[in-house]
């Protein structure tokens, strides 16, 4: 997640702080890649529609679940799930949305106009344990 802020930081006119809690617990690699990726997209999101000034990358675990936490300072929209969740985005929200589902873990969108914007990801640590002892 630092060279990923760095690199945004480098080449876009964003300062971008990254805050790191985690419990010394292993996590699979499909959950590191996919909460790479989303956070690379909702970072690009925030370059392109924010026209923020700061964001926050904040990551905690506990026994069972990671957390991530994007936020900025940008300019904020309403924040209707149906609207703003919508299959149109690409990867973007929906896309993250279900992955997150998928995973079984959560999305959560928390945005005003003038007020920024606040995503947070849940994602259990051990999917592909928990997902093969479903028997699926």
């Amino acid at each position: 997640m630092e060279w990923l802020t760095e690199q945004i930081q480098g080449q876009h006119k964003i300062q971008i702080e990254v805050e790191a809690e985690m419990q010394s617990r292993s996590m699979s690699e499909e959950v590191q890649v996919f909460l790479f990726k989303a956070t690379k997209e909702l970072l690009i999101n925030i370059v392109k529609h924010a026209n923020a000034q700061n964001a926050k990358v904040s990551i905690r675990s506990d026994n069972d679940n990671i957390r991530v936490l994007v936020e900025d300072d940008g300019v904020g929209f309403y924040s209707y799930k149906d609207k703003q969740i919508s299959k149109g985005n690409g990867f973007g929200l929906f896309s993250i949305s279900e992955r997150l589902k998928y995973l079984g873990g959560s999305f959560e969108i928390e945005s005003k106009p003038g007020q920024g914007t606040r995503v947070t990801l849940v994602a259990p640590l051990k999917w592909k344990e928990n997902y093969e002892r479903r028997g699926t």
